[in-house]
C-alpha cells in the first residue's frame, strides 16, 4: 500500500508544482478521491470480487461495517436467495431467505437452531486522508495518479475536450488491466505432443 503523501508527491512532480503554489495538498487529496471513486465504479462494473470482503460467524449475522453490496450469503453452507422486502411474520424453520437492515442480515424464516454463515460482500467506499495510504494493489497507484494529474493540469472549461479524451483512454486502460487480473493460466499443447 502506498501512502498518500507519496502520491501527492508524484502528482506535483507531475504538474510541476514541487513548489507547492498551484495546489494545496487538499486539493489533490480530493482528485485522489475522485480517482479512488472512478476507479472503484469501473472495477465494480468488470470484476467486483476484487473488492469483496468475507466475514464469517456463529449466530445473529452482524457485519463489522454496512455493506455497499451483498453477493452472497450462506447459512449452513447452503446459499440463501436475497428477500426484497421485510417478512410480514417472523417464522421458525430452516431458512432460505435472508434481508438486510443496516449491518445486520437476517435469515427468513428464523432458524431453529446456531447456524454457521458466511457472507461475500463489497464494503463501502474508504475516503482517504492525507496521512493515510492507498487501499489498492501497486498496479493501480498509477491509475490514481494518471486521474489527479489529468484533472489538476485540464480544470479549466476550455480544455474539457482534451481531459475527457485523456480519460477516456485511462479507462479503456483500466478495462484492460481488470481483465487480465486473476484469469486461469493456461498451456496449450502442440497438436503432436
Amino acid at each position: 500500500m502506498t501512502a498518500i503523501e507519496d502520491i501527492i508527491k508524484q502528482i506535483r512532480t507531475n504538474i510541476s508544482d514541487t513548489d507547492k503554489v498551484g495546489y494545496s495538498d487538499e486539493e489533490l487529496l480530493q482528485w485522489i478521491n475522485e480517482a479512488n471513486a472512478y476507479l472503484r465504479k469501473t472495477v465494480m462494473q468488470y470484476k467486483p470480487n476484487l473488492l469483496y470482503k468475507r466475514e464469517s460467524g456463529e449466530g445473529q449475522i452482524k457485519l463489522s461495517e454496512i455493506p455497499m453490496k451483498v453477493h452472497a450469503v450462506y447459512a449452513d453452507g447452503t446459499a440463501m436467495i436475497y428477500r426484497a422486502t421485510l417478512p410480514r411474520d417472523i417464522k421458525e424453520a430452516s431458512p432460505v431467505e435472508y434481508y438486510r437492515l443496516g449491518q445486520d442480515i437476517f435469515l427468513y424464516p428464523e432458524p431453529l437452531k446456531t447456524t454457521q454463515w458466511m457472507v461475500i460482500y463489497a464494503p463501502v467506499q474508504s475516503v482517504y486522508t492525507l496521512d493515510g495510504k492507498l487501499d489498492w494493489v501497486h498496479d493501480f497507484d498509477y491509475v490514481i495518479i494518471e486521474y489527479a494529474t489529468i484533472r489538476a493540469q485540464y480544470r479549466n472549461e476550455f480544455m474539457m475536450g482534451q481531459e475527457e479524451e485523456l480519460l477516456s483512454t485511462l479507462t479503456q486502460q483500466i478495462i484492460t488491466m481488470i481483465a487480465s487480473m486473476d484469469n486461469k493460466k493456461m498451456i496449450m499443447e502442440g497438436y503432436w505432443q
